[in-house]
């Protein structure tokens, strides 16, 4: 049941078959390099103990045939005794390693050669008669008889010598057949492997990162992206697994962005009626009221005002998200509009200490819906404000480009702040999410992502650059107006 179920599963079948096919011809070069390296061993293994102790034993008995040759000259011109025992000694000597290397040697002509020095060498002494005493009675009949047994002894050894050669030259082949075979195996094998790992990479590991770029944009929000894997294996079945899971995703944020919206529009009416009548009591259109009671009307109209925001604010996003968010573009100057979005925020900036230094960009417009991208600034502005230290500064940057119809215009926000960490600076343009730096501080995470999809919506970009204690920078990239306006 186990290996039914493994071969069942199409990915797994198919790195099995790859991989034994991998490991078959793996297998199959190791055996047969393997072969010859057997028979290359078995070649090395017949120099050493077969060839060179026989040659090294020919050239022993040239070596005794010499000294026995030259001590028995010396007995016959000094008729040394002491010589002559020499001569006899090293002659037993040779007539014993003859009649080894004879015994060790194949049957064939260098067996017979053995055979004959044998005989020519036991010619030279009569050993029947006590002492042993030797044939030759003269050094020219010595040298005749030794130069036969040396020929026959080098012509033993010459042969020797061929044989190995021989056995050498086969070895050095065997050696190139086996590398080369090796190479052309390993060469093989790399092939396949390269064509096995293509397969992967497209199989497997290209679907994977497909995967993966579709959780990241799904994470940012893009719900609606569709992983484009069609297949019948278990990556196909966990492709439809992710798609079916982001449309069930998509389903659930349209349902909550509904249900945000409806729950905003019916508490926009009630919020209105509310803080007219709390404007109303203030006034004393219900009677007088005392210093106690207006205190509560002060609190209260304060938590309608932050309740009306926040609504204004779900509205706004749904209305974006939905692309029902209307828009009247004009010119509009950029230091009109921050002066404009300045308003409301020197009060706030008086209590902390704040300097803000003026704008100063005359002549530079943009082309935009003014009141939305006042909405976009008064955000960044407060933000500025709010999130940096007492006796901190804010100030701004201004730069036109080239490029596109009309150009582009860069307005930086700088501040001297609290700072973002690097991780989190997308993340805070995404909805309900907050920095964790900024998180005791009030607020809903909503007015950088409406601030953003504002930006978009003009054909620009929001972006953030900030270092943690060293403050931040929010730039704004739009599209530049046609001409330049005067500063009203």
């Amino acid at each position: 049941m186990v290996l039914f179920a493994l071969l069942s599963r199409r990915l797994y079948l198919n790195f099995l078959v790859g991989y034994l096919l991998l490991g078959l011809v793996v297998a199959a070069l190791g055996v047969y390099v393997l072969g010859y390296l057997a028979t290359l061993g078995r070649e090395v293994d017949q120099l050493l103990h077969e060839d060179m102790p026989l040659y090294l034993e020919t050239g022993r008995c040239l070596q005794l045939a010499r000294a026995e040759e030259s001590l028995a000259k010396k007995s016959l011109v000094t008729r040394d005794p002491a010589f002559f025992g020499r001569a006899d000694q090293v002659g037993q000597n040779l007539e014993s390693a003859l009649t080894t290397l004879a015994s060790q040697l194949p049957d064939g002509e260098w067996r017979a050669a053995m055979s004959a020095a044998q005989e020519d060498h036991r010619a030279l002494w009569e050993r029947a008669a006590a002492p042993p005493r030797l044939t030759a009675s003269s050094g020219e009949a010595l040298t005749t008889t030794f130069t036969g047994v040396a020929d026959r002894l080098n012509a033993v050894r010459d042969g020797l010598q061929e044989r190995m050669e021989a056995r050498l030259q086969e070895s050095d082949r065997t050696v190139r057949r086996a590398f080369h075979i090796g190479l052309c195996g390993w060469v093989m094998v790399m092939g396949m492997g390269g064509v096995f790992a293509y397969w992967t990479a497209r199989r497997v590991t290209g679907p994977l990162h497909e995967l993966h770029t579709a959780t990241r944009r799904w994470a940012q929000g893009e719900l609606n992206y569709q992983v484009g894997v069609e297949r019948d294996d278990e990556i196909g079945a966990l492709a439809r697994s992710a798609n079916q899971m982001a449309r069930q995703l998509a389903e659930l944020d349209a349902l909550k962005e509904e249900f945000l919206a409806n729950c905003s529009h019916e508490l926009k009416t009630p919020l209105t009626s509310l803080r007219e009548a709390n404007a109303l009591m203030l006034e004393g259109a219900a009677g007088p009221t005392s210093e106690g009671q207006r205190k509560l009307l002060e609190l209260s109209r304060h938590e309608l005002d932050r309740m009306q925001r926040r609504t204004a604010q779900i509205l706004d996003l749904s209305r974006i998200r939905a692309g029902q968010m209307g828009y009247h573009f004009q010119t509009v100057s950029v230091d009109d509009l921050l002066h404009r979005s300045l308003q409301g925020t020197h009060l706030l900036a008086t209590r902390q200490g704040i300097a803000i230094d003026p704008p100063r960009f005359p002549g530079i417009a943009v082309r935009g819906d003014e009141e939305r991208l006042l909405q976009v600034f008064t955000n960044l502005i407060s933000n500025a404000v709010k999130y940096n230290r007492p006796g901190g500064r804010v100030w701004f940057e201004g730069e036109r480009f080239a490029g596109g119809a009309n150009g582009w215009v860069e307005i930086s926000v700088c501040d001297t702040g609290i700072g973002i960490p690097e991780g989190e600076q997308e993340r805070i343009f995404r909805r309900f999410e907050r920095g964790t730096v900024d998180a005791s501080l009030p607020g809903t995470g909503l007015g950088l992502a409406i601030a953003r999809l504002i930006v978009e919506d003009h054909g620009g970009t929001l972006q953030v650059r900030a270092t943690p204690s060293q403050g931040s920078r929010f730039v704004v990239r739009i599209p530049a107006a046609t001409a330049e306006v005067a500063h009203a």
